[in-house]
């Protein structure tokens, strides 16, 4: 059963417009094979983004539902100080799901992981963006 999350109640700065269809069931791996409608898909997190990423989907841009009955779809990964999953994005290209997020309030990387089926997700990656530079204080 879906359940409706109302926005005020999710921290998220991300939404990602996805070309797909309506979903069908609570489940990622199945949320975009079935309908026939366009959809709006928000990768979201909670708190401070310290337990992982979640999905909601909504037909028309205003009410989201939950995916995956409000579990999370990827967990934060262990990174000591920069395990946090705040402000994920998706890109979707070539039949992949492409994730960023913030890593931490003072990091200087992103992290990266891809899916095929929103369910399975590779390995986090942690990236970091400025190399040498040392004028910059976070990404």
């Amino acid at each position: 059963m879906l359940k409706t999350r109302s926005l005020h109640t999710m921290a998220c700065l991300a939404l990602v417009v996805v070309i797909g269809t309506a979903p069908s069931n609570a489940q990622p791996a199945t949320a975009l094979a079935d309908g026939g409608q366009d959809i709006f898909l928000l990768p979201y997190f909670l708190g401070n983004g310290e337990t992982g990423v979640y999905l909601a989907y909504s037909r028309d841009g205003l009410a989201f539902e939950w995916l995956n009955d409000g579990e999370l779809i990827m967990p934060a990964p262990q990174w000591g100080d920069e395990s946090l999953t705040r402000d994920p994005s998706i890109l979707y290209h070539d039949g992949v799901y492409h994730m960023v997020w913030t890593t931490s309030w003072w990091s200087r990387s992103i992290g990266y992981a891809s899916s095929k089926d929103l369910v399975t997700w590779s390995e986090p990656k942690k990236i970091d963006i400025w190399g040498d530079r040392q004028d910059i204080k976070n990404t």
